[in-house]
């Protein structure tokens, strides 16, 4: 009695599971790449810093994630050895 149901309970569990579940989009879609139109600073209004992460093949490139008030996740690329800044990508949060 108590096999059958925890196997009711195991797959009650993984049907659920898989219908709360939802594609996450392939490289490129949902991120938005935006021209840098700053030079010197990167601005107050991307937030703040919550993580850095550094590029696996680059070893002067570091990732900043700055989280907005909106909760968008804005990611700043940064060359440390040139002092210049690379690529942004917004990722919009729900």
């Amino acid at each position: 009695m108590s096999r059958k149901c925890s196997l009711l309970l195991l797959l009650g569990g993984l049907s659920v599971g898989l219908t709360s579940c939802e594609k996450l989009p392939s490289t490129g879609e949902g991120q938005h790449f935006e021209p840098v139109q700053f030079r010197e600073a990167i601005p107050l209004e991307y937030g703040n810093l919550v993580a850095v992460t550094s590029h696996p093949a680059y070893e002067n490139w570091f990732g900043l994630s700055f989280e907005k008030s909106d909760k968008t996740i804005t990611l700043v690329w940064v060359d440390i050895a040139e002092g210049r800044i690379g690529r942004i990508a917004s990722i919009p949060r729900k």
